[in-house]
């Protein structure tokens, strides 16, 4: 699919998503919005739930390819993790539209996988750490379940600023008890 079909594909879809639940939104109505074909869809989709979650996919991956992940975690974890949620809450009304209704639990699901491939690629060691798969878990299931709990009611900068407080403040736990396991050896 090229590009500029690619985009008015998408563009098409999430100005449908704004108003219409997944679950009712019809191929017929987004490939005439799209202005493009049931063909060129079915070449490249199997149905507007694959699309739909391709482009979560491809949403959140663009946002973890922003955060640099150069540096042992331990080192930047502050930085990686003030980094992702800037980012998302400059994509919030695009991530709004994407993981709405039925699809909320997807954010969170695509989050961790995307951040983890990227970390391990980066990281490999990372990748059989059972704390360390733990603490990324619980950060991004908690955070996300924390903000779309929270984002209606509150100010998305104060919103950030209490998740990133509590974010750092359970990997500090997390690197002292591992300091403490380690001089104990």
């Amino acid at each position: 699919m090229n590009e500029n079909t690619k985009n008015s594909l998408i563009n098409a879809f999430l100005r449908l998503r704004k108003n219409t639940p997944l679950e009712n939104l019809k191929l017929k109505t987004l490939i005439k919005e799209a202005k493009i074909g049931k063909a060129t869809f079915y070449l490249h989709y199997k149905d507007i739930y694959d699309f739909s979650y391709k482009l979560q996919i491809s949403t959140i991956k663009k946002i973890i390819d922003t955060i640099n992940i150069s540096k042992p975690l331990e080192n930047t974890y502050k930085d990686i993790i003030t980094n992702l949620y800037k980012k998302m809450i400059e994509e919030k009304e695009t991530l709004k539209i994407l993981f709405n209704g039925s699809q909320i639990s997807n954010l969170a699901l695509i989050l961790e996988s995307e951040a983890k491939q990227r970390l391990f690629n980066t990281f490999p060691e990372y990748k059989a750490s059972l704390e360390i798969n733990t603490l990324l878990s619980y950060q991004i299931y908690g955070s996300c379940y924390t903000y779309l709990e929270n984002y209606k009611k509150l100010d998305d900068n104060i919103l950030f600023e209490q998740i990133l407080k509590l974010s750092i403040t359970l990997i500090e736990s997390f690197k002292e008890e591992n300091k403490q396991k380690n001089s104990l050896q």
